[in-house]
């Protein structure tokens, strides 16, 4: 029989967490799923555990990459082949509520909706942190606020009720026909940042109706393996292709005269996160070239300078941002 959900697991040296990860989904109480595990060439005995719960429970499936393809493209190998009506995500080390699956499930059909959301809640040193989302808006208002804070790429502070806190996919499910009839799918995160909101804004604007349920339904484990503790995760490189890609899509799907200062904003945060980025894990003197690759970049600066045609627009940034974006203004 179909499953109801397929839930894709990209597995790369898990460690110690990935047995927590696995008992979570198997104790779903919706049976009606698939748990995809896509092995990304794990060299710590990760692929023997999925192997030992594969066999116990045949509801696991195991798709093996043969090199190392990361995140966004793992995720892609098991959205080729889930079979569920929906899709939902997991990290190889986070955990599930173990009536996610079966609430989420049963708003989606409920409600006709492409994309159902809950709320998160990170753990960080055993703390934890969560992030909800307002309850007391109607599905348009929810599904407008969710894109425009997308695009915006604001974090707001733990333990409070705002929708700036939208960039992950592992607390919501998608309609597998969206997905597949929208051609959405993850970038390469090996050259391209922050693959989770690019796929987040092409699901969100194409999706026809997006429903939230209010319970934390999956808890977020933040470790030395998450990659805003990697340098590579937001050089310079990897975040202006990021701010391509998305400004391609807007301008493809007509979004830019409505979205624009939103994502005139997002840029500069964008790229002044990335440029704290190179100085945390280098060093002060690699700012001026820095600086100096932004000014040189044509695409980029074509994408800021109506910025500096709206003064009530720019004033909006914090006062080190403001300066930041004079600073690599050409």
């Amino acid at each position: 029989m179909k499953p109801k959900v397929s839930v894709v697991v990209p597995v790369h040296n898990a460690g110690k967490f990935f047995s927590r990860c696995l008992d979570s989904l198997i104790g779903q109480t919706l049976t009606d799923i698939e748990i995809i595990l896509v092995l990304d060439t794990p060299t710590d005995g990760s692929d023997k555990v999925a192997e030992q719960y594969a066999q116990q429970d045949k509801r696991i499936r195991i798709v093996r990459n043969t090199t190392n393809l990361h995140i966004g493209y793992s995720r892609n190998a098991g959205i080729d082949v889930a079979e569920g009506d929906y899709v939902g995500f997991s990290d190889d080390d986070d955990v599930c509520h173990p009536r996610m699956f079966e609430v989420l499930y049963e708003k989606a059909q409920t409600c006709h909706a492409d994309i159902v959301v809950s709320n998160y809640c990170n753990e960080v040193n055993g703390k934890v942190e969560n992030y909800c989302f307002p309850e007391q808006l109607s599905e348009k208002e929810f599904k407008q606020k969710y894109l425009e804070a997308l695009i915006r790429g604001n974090h707001s502070q733990p333990d409070t009720v705002s929708f700036n806190n939208v960039n992950p996919v592992w607390n919501q499910i998608f309609s597998r026909e969206l997905l597949n009839q929208n051609n959405i799918r993850f970038t390469d995160n090996r050259k391209v940042s922050m693959e989770d909101v690019i796929f987040n804004i092409q699901a969100h604007f194409y999706a026809r109706k997006v429903e939230f349920v209010p319970q934390v339904f999956y808890r977020h484990i933040i470790n030395e393996k998450n990659a805003f503790n990697n340098y590579d995760y937001l050089s310079h490189e990897k975040v202006t292709a990021h701010i391509h890609f998305v400004h391609r899509f807007m301008e493809k799907n007509g979004m830019l005269s409505e979205y624009r200062d939103l994502y005139l904003i997002c840029i500069i945060k964008r790229v002044y996160t990335s440029f704290r980025n190179e100085i945390r894990f280098k060093r002060i003197f690699h700012a001026i070239p820095f600086i100096r690759k932004i000014r040189n970049n044509a695409d980029l600066q074509q994408a800021i300078s109506p910025l500096f045609e709206k003064k009530q627009l720019l004033n909006k940034l914090p006062v080190t941002k403001r300066l930041f974006a004079f600073l690599i203004r050409k």
